[in-house]
């Protein structure tokens, strides 16, 4: 009788074992199967020198995956900032940083009208666009055109820079309670690799 139970048990632990495998195998053909969410990233930063000033221009791809979008619908600002630095390259020496800026555009849905409002602000300067079309709203949130990053004086001519810009998304009316309870979870719905510019360079008078 024990020899019957002992044998039972092995062949119960066996099942058990391919019941197992079988599950994890096809947990990872689903996997497979379902296509994986590709993550925002930035564009090609291009640069563009005027008489006055160094302006920059890019393209968040991918900046509103679905999470982000539900969260939108279901009443949460979100706050993407687009961090621009200017820098002046070193053959032997680190990089040097010559002058930043911080493009913010806050995005905020009304669910009573369907409309989605987007405040875009560039230090003193600040402008509200209301959209009711949600592609367009992706389009112009996404797209940083011709944006000046720093004055033509701070360049000399034949010296070698560049343009390094890096995108993120936070969530902006999260209660400071929440925030306070959930220190450890992150506030950012992502964060992009920063992407440089081409080098260029100030043209000789």
């Amino acid at each position: 009788m024990c020899s019957f139970c002992h044998r039972e048990r092995r062949r119960t632990v066996v099942l058990q074992g391919w019941l197992f495998t079988l599950i994890l195998a096809l947990w990872g053909v689903f996997l497979l199967a379902v296509p994986a969410e590709a993550k925002p990233q930035l564009g090609e930063v291009l640069v563009q020198v005027g008489n006055d000033h160094v302006f920059a221009s890019t393209t968040l791809i991918e900046g509103f995956p679905r999470e982000l979008v539900e969260e939108i619908h279901n009443g949460f600002s979100k706050d993407f900032f687009f961090y621009i630095s200017l820098y002046k390259r070193w053959s032997f020496w680190p990089d040097e940083i010559l002058a930043v800026k911080t493009i913010t555009r806050r995005v905020k849905y009304d669910t009573l009208k369907k409309t989605y409002r987007v405040t875009s602000t560039d230090g003193d300067h600040q402008e509200t666009l209301t959209f009711d079309n949600f592609e367009k709203l992706k389009a112009w949130v996404s797209r940083l055109a011709q944006v000046p990053v720093a004055p033509t004086g701070l360049l000399k001519g034949g010296e070698p820079y560049f343009v390094r810009i890096k995108g993120e998304s936070k969530t902006s009316n999260i209660p400071f309670f929440l925030e306070y309870l959930f220190f450890f979870l992150p506030l950012s719905d992502f964060t992009t690799s920063a992407r440089q510019s081409p080098v260029f360079t100030l043209r000789e008078p």
